[in-house]
């Protein structure tokens, strides 16, 4: 069985989030059979907060007994209302006649931009509050073990993106103690009631050294989730999002909050945000890229929002927001569009390759503490893929990878001192470090680059060099002058040494006096730059059983035994006809593409190859 889902998130198609108390069981029928019919086989579906728990304080005295709903005494400890569990319970089975599996958001108090709590904690602080802590505590309690029993729930989570309940600028800010204290505490209390499924996080926009951070997020979640929107996500909208890096968000970022929050992550909301930003054709296009790559760099579904379009609704949102009414997989009267259309397509390319283990890792990126990390994590990933590599991240507060190739982008400030320690016995030992300069400060900088510095000099100006036979350009805001020691000068333009290898023990240390990360993340079309030619250069004796002549290709390598690797190629480039070279392997089978000796074909924009040991 596949284990990848690929999937929606739902509000009925004639009431979005009024669907509980304008329910239509019908409407969730026929939406679910069109999802159903068009390879969607996950949908997340969330309890409106304020229409299931509808308490209120009639005294406004904080005892139980003067918590209503409506005038009378709660007939249980949370307050639920009977009739909206009995709903849900009917779309569970509508569910299962459907084979849809089903993630719960259970608090579901922040949705489309718009907060939706019980009147008891309207003037609650959502997070930090213990009286709201407390209720959303019960909530679960009594909610799940109306429902635990129902074979088509595969996970619970806290509730959709619940880092924003307490986001307002009504509110002073939280702390990530505040943050933490919350989200083990709803966490803990769904592992209580049922601890035979998984808990995923939901949240969104978490990252590296941030409030809600996705290293505490992975203590207490077995899936991390990422909502990938790129007008929402910095330097993820800056191309058409059917081109390279746009495409790669949703695998970047999973890939992100994977390895440093240590759990699998799931693509859980994704969507271009409508037709302001991309037209239904072209949101195929991008749907199979960034589905396919998604998969291809270990993501573990992929979740569209939303079902249905929402733009005949007269009530908030819908009414006063634009970009809330036209981000379905279908339209309101249950019309599939071209990304529904899309979405059935890759379920049946994705059911055509094997489960595939973890994408080998050629380079370990690491991150120093106290930087949020996305924007350099970004860069890296998507150079990497473009030099015919993959990466993985690490932070220096966590364990020091295992690796031949170490990339330390853009320094700004000091790695931690045991970290250093640990770093310089992989290079002795043989291992390749590789160091961009931001203006930081590198502590052992003559020993580990065998260069010393002769002045600094802070002025913005552009570093032009060629490497690999291309020209390329960054922008410096800070100018290291360097006189090598013992190191060899491997790139210099017009007086400036630009890269430098150091070599110690049985390893080297390269230093590239430019900030080529930073750049490459803020520059436009930036795969067009050249700069992913360091990249080449460095990882160059990386082992790849098989290389595409192309840098718009994202190939990534899975060994399933000891003799066979599975290649996925997912293709940007417009040339259907690529050249490769093997090292010690042979092409046993293809899917998708053909090839010959020299070259492979693409029938599709992606591909998937079966290389053996020779």
């Amino acid at each position: 069985m596949k284990s990848f889902m690929i999937g929606c998130n739902y509000w009925a198609s004639n009431a979005g989030v009024y669907m509980w108390r304008n329910f239509d069981e019908n409407v969730v029928d026929k939406d679910f059979k069109v999802l159903s019919e068009n390879g969607v086989d996950t949908v997340r579906i969330f309890p409106l907060w304020s229409d299931f728990q509808p308490i209120k304080n009639v005294f406004d005295l904080d005892i139980d007994f003067n918590v209503r709903v409506g005038d009378a005494p709660l007939a249980t400890p949370a307050g639920l209302d009977k009739e909206m569990l009995n709903r849900f319970g009917k779309v569970l089975d509508l569910a299962e006649k459907y084979n849809l599996k089903v993630i719960v958001g259970l608090i579901t108090g922040w949705m489309s931009g718009r907060l939706f709590m019980p009147e008891f904690l309207a003037n609650e602080r959502l997070i930090s509050s213990p009286k709201a802590m407390i209720w959303e505590m019960r909530f679960i309690r009594e909610f799940i073990p109306n429902f635990k029993d129902r074979k088509c729930i595969i996970a619970w989570e806290s509730g959709n993106e619940c880092n924003c309940l307490e986001s307002f600028p009504l509110y002073p800010r939280i702390n990530a103690e505040q943050a933490e204290l919350w989200f083990a505490s709803i966490n803990n209390t769904i592992r209580s009631v049922d601890n035979t499924r998984p808990v995923y996080s939901g949240m969104h926009g978490i990252g590296l050294n941030k409030i809600w951070d996705v290293r505490v997020n992975g203590l207490y979640v077995d899936m991390l989730t990422t909502h990938p929107y790129p007008l929402f996500t910095p330097y993820c909208a800056i191309e058409q999002l059917t081109t390279m890096r746009a495409a790669l968000h949703a695998a970047a970022e999973s890939a992100f909050y994977a390895d440093l929050g240590e759990k699998p992550c799931l693509v859980e909301e994704v969507g271009v945000l409508g037709p302001m930003v991309i037209g239904d054709e072209s949101a195929a296009d991008y749907v199979e890229q960034s589905m396919f790559t998604s998969y291809q760099y270990g993501a573990t579904g992929y979740l569209w929002w939303c079902g249905f379009d929402q733009d005949k609704f007269d009530f908030p949102p819908y009414d006063g927001s634009g970009l809330e009414q036209n981000l379905g997989l279908a339209t309101i009267d249950g019309k599939p569009k071209k990304v529904l259309l899309a979405m059935k397509k890759m379920q049946d390319v994705i059911s055509e390759t094997q489960d595939l283990p973890a994408f080998d890792k050629h380079a370990v990126v690491i991150l120093p503490d106290g930087e949020n990390g996305w924007e350099n994590s970004y860069a890296s990933f998507c150079m990497a893929a473009q030099a015919g590599y993959s990466v993985e991240f690490a932070c220096v507060t966590q364990p020091l990878k295992d690796s031949d190739f170490y990339i330390v982008p853009c320094v700004k400030g000091d790695l931690n001192l045991k970290y250093r320690q640990k770093l310089l016995e992989k290079i002795e030992n043989g291992a390749k470090v590789l160091f961009s300069y931001n203006g930081g400060h590198i502590s052992w900088f003559e020993k580990l680059t065998g260069i010393t510095t002769t002045g600094r000099i802070g002025h913005r100006r552009d570093k032009k060099f060629t490497v690999n036979g291309k020209e390329v350009v960054v922008p410096c805001d800070v100018d290291l002058l360097i006189k090598p020691i013992t190191a060899e000068v491997v790139i210099e333009s017009d007086g400036d040494i630009i890269l430098t290898k150091n070599k110690i023990g049985k390893g080297e240390v390269y230093f590239l006096n430019a900030r080529l990360e930073d750049a490459y993340v803020k520059a436009y079309k930036p795969y067009e730059s050249g700069m992913h030619e360091i990249y080449s250069l460095f990882l160059n004796g990386a082992k790849r059983p098989l290389v595409l002549n192309s840098e718009l290709c994202c190939v990534t390598y899975h060994t399933v035994d000891k003799d066979t690797v599975v290649v996925l190629v997912t293709n940007f480039d417009e040339n259907k006809k690529l050249e490769y070279t093997l090292d010690g392997y042979k092409i046993e089978s293809t899917k998708f593409c053909t090839a010959d000796d020299k070259t492979i074909t693409f029938n599709e924009r992606y591909a998937y190859i079966v290389c053996k040991r020779k």
